[in-house]
C-alpha cells in the first residue's frame, strides 16, 4: 500500500492481545529490544508465546496477522512512539 509522497495515516493503540501493545505502556519515546539475549522469565514466556500484531490498514481496523513468536520474527525491534514521512533529500 502506498500513501504516496506527502501521505501520512494515523494508527489506532494496538488491541489488546497484539505484541506491541506493551511498547506504547514502555514511557520512552524510542527503545531497542535484543530479542536474542538472555531474558527474565515472564520476558521468556512473552517472547516464545505465539503472537498476534496488527494487519493490513486496507483491510480495517480489525485486521491482524499471527503465528510464530516473536523470538522467530524478529532478532531486534527497534520501537518509536511516533514516526514521520521519509523526507526526500533535495540537491541544491
Amino acid at each position: 500500500m502506498s500513501l504516496g509522497p506527502e501521505g501520512t495515516v494515523a494508527l489506532p493503540p494496538p488491541a489488546p492481545g497484539w505484541f506491541e501493545r506493551p511498547f506504547g505502556q514502555a514511557g520512552l519515546d524510542q527503545f531497542a529490544l535484543d530479542l536474542r539475549t538472555p531474558a527474565p522469565p515472564p520476558a521468556r514466556s512473552w517472547l516464545h508465546s505465539p503472537l498476534k500484531t496488527r494487519g493490513f490498514p486496507d483491510r480495517g481496523p480489525g485486521s491482524y496477522m499471527a503465528g510464530g513468536t516473536l523470538a522467530q520474527w524478529f532478532d531486534v525491534i527497534i520501537h518509536r512512539q511516533e514516526l514521520s514521512p521519509t523526507q526526500p533529500e533535495v540537491d541544491p
